[in-house]
């Protein structure tokens, strides 16, 4: 669930620290999605700076719970599938965008119809603490108002825990 967090550059990371140690497991994630595809190399590699894939998935999402009990798509997984492009660096920290072009039945009101662009992006970030951060942002646009969907936009950060244990000493 989104937070305000009303942080300076200096108490960023104890506020963050503080504001994920007291959240309720059960707002921490309230839906899942998981999506399984391929991935062709069209251009570029990893000996080279960037690199274009032709990029397909498909999969489906679902909400967890739903304390309001409004969903639509309450005891249902919402089926989806994409093509399209990844152009992501292959040098340093990484750097990923995705352009795709598919039918996602959260976006579109339960059923395939209409097309759904979906923006997805990750930007690496050298975080000395934290070794690892991400900005991450995501976006999923009906491009027919005849939909009874409504569109997807998620910003976000990860970190990658992976590199935090590693610089822990935790194997």
């Amino acid at each position: 669930m989104p937070r305000v967090v009303s942080s300076t550059v200096l108490t960023l990371p104890g506020d963050l620290t503080r504001t994920v140690a007291t959240l309720p497991l059960s707002e921490l994630a309230q839906s899942g999605e998981f999506l399984t595809g391929v991935a062709v190399d069209v251009a570029g590699s990893s000996k080279t700076p960037t690199k274009i894939e032709a990029i397909a998935s498909y999969g489906a999402s679902a909400p967890f719970a739903n304390p309001n009990n409004q969903s639509l798509f309450q005891n249902r997984f919402r089926r989806e599938y994409w093509g399209g492009l990844r152009i992501a660096s292959t040098s340093g920290t990484p750097h990923v965008l995705e352009v795709e072009l598919g039918q996602n039945e959260a976006i579109t009101g339960g059923t395939f119809r209409g097309a759904v662009i979906r923006v997805e992006s990750l930007y690496g970030l050298r975080v000395p603490i934290l070794h690892t951060a991400y900005l991450t942002g995501s976006a999923q646009l009906a491009t027919s108002r005849h939909n009874r969907g409504a569109d997807l936009i998620r910003l976000g950060v990860a970190l990658d825990f992976l590199q935090i244990l590693k610089a822990l000493g935790i194997k």
